[in-house]
């Protein structure tokens, strides 16, 4: 693949990019059954994590749910997967923690309740290590991707 065509591919939405590339791949590309099936495990494992990390907050877990349910192949789309889980399923927690502490605040108004220091910086904690492990997950997923269409 030239470089004209990742520049190309690296315009489009990341969403609709991985399975339109991946899928012209496997309809132009002379590749055993293995490698077909290869290609077609990450893609779909691709378009998983897409469709989790383009949802919003409130539907992340349906997401989360979905990704978990894909079936993986190799190792390495395996190991691909059980890293955006873990991000997300992280993440997942977060908000839950922060939508619990919203409606203790709520209950809580105009009573000298103690604020909840300790769960609000363990979830600071959660969320920036849910943004570190996704940005990892982004960036594996770019890399076996691009390594599926090499």
């Amino acid at each position: 693949m030239n470089r004209s065509a990742l520049a190309s591919f690296h315009q489009l939405r990341p969403r609709v990019g991985f399975g339109l590339l991946l899928g012209l791949t496997l309809l132009c590309g002379c590749r055993s059954d293995a490698e077909r099936r290869r290609q077609a495990d990450i893609a779909r494992l691709a378009e998983h994590v897409d469709r989790l990390r383009s949802a919003d907050n409130r539907d992340k877990r349906v997401a989360l749910s979905r990704l978990s349910q894909v079936e993986c192949i190799e190792a390495e789309t395996c190991a691909l997967k059980a890293l955006c889980v873990q991000a997300y399923a992280l993440h997942v927690t977060a908000l839950d923690t922060i939508a619990r502490l919203k409606r203790q605040a709520i209950a809580d108004a105009g009573t000298l309740a103690p604020p909840p220091g300790a769960a609000i910086a363990e979830t600071e904690r959660q969320l920036l290590e849910a943004k570190t492990l996704s940005q990892r997950c982004a960036e594996e997923q770019v890399r076996l991707v691009r390594k599926a269409l090499l």
